[in-house]
């Protein structure tokens, strides 16, 4: 069992491992005034975009929070970090911070956020709340590949929902990782599909030596979520920290 502990003020990044933090948004939105003090003027005009105000907290939240941790393991003010976006729309560092070999990953499912960040490894990140107001098996049929949709359907009704967003989590972060996104085409590789087993990259359509390049864990946050971390080689040690 995971054991999620409060940020350590001794904490020293190293290449051996890779660090996630858990964020509790509902919580943290007491606090929704100091976290906007972190954000560029862009970064709260994109905020203000949003038409759910739920969704533009969660944004202004998470990313202060990210601010605030590469700010940290970088040794700066993190409202002087330099933020851009790759082409699939994935926040790192700009040019300004190309000298470091930092990498981080985010992402955010209604309550809750995950931040991964490595020194050394190129790392995906993807959370999902379960949920049984979608059309999960049709979702199944048109993006997941057809053994990963036949697997899923061999499970009974009331672990087939787990099944889906396990293995949905899976895959996003793989994509996250490789920076293609899930435009790229998520049926074009195949990971294991059991929410109580290892994640595992099957088969990739991507190129032959691709399953012993990446490594997939799941990681435990509430009974009502699914998330995973890739990494680029082998897993390396995962610290657990919360926010």
């Amino acid at each position: 069992m995971i054991i999620w502990e409060k940020t350590s003020p001794q904490l020293e990044f190293s290449s051996d491992y890779v660090d996630i933090w858990l964020i509790n948004l509902a919580e943290e939105e007491n606090d929704i005034f100091n976290h906007q003090r972190y954000l560029t003027p862009d970064e709260l005009s994109r905020a203000s975009k949003y038409l759910s105000g739920k969704k533009s907290r969660e944004f202004i939240i998470t990313r202060s929070a990210l601010r605030n941790i590469i700010g940290y393991v970088l040794k700066t003010d993190p409202r002087q970090l330099g933020i851009a976006y790759s082409s699939s729309g994935m926040p790192l560092l700009d040019q300004s911070w190309a000298h470091t070999d930092i990498t981080f990953n985010v992402s955010h499912s209604h309550d809750l956020a995950i931040i991964g960040v490595s020194v050394s490894n190129i790392i995906g990140i993807d959370i999902e709340k379960i949920r049984d107001n979608i059309e999960f098996e049709k979702l199944a049929k048109r993006f997941f590949s057809e053994s990963e949709h036949q697997e899923i359907m061999k499970f009974e009704d009331t672990t087939r929902l787990d099944a889906f967003f396990a293995t949905w989590t899976r895959k996003e972060a793989l994509v996250k990782a490789t920076g293609t996104g899930i435009a790229y085409g998520l049926n074009k590789f195949d990971v294991s599909v059991d929410p109580d087993k290892p994640a595992e990259l099957l088969n990739s359509r991507w190129q032959t030596e691709c399953q012993s390049n990446w490594s997939l864990l799941n990681i435990e946050t509430s009974p009502n979520y699914k998330a995973c971390l890739a990494v680029a080689g082998d897993m390396p040690d995962v610290r657990y920290w919360k926010i």
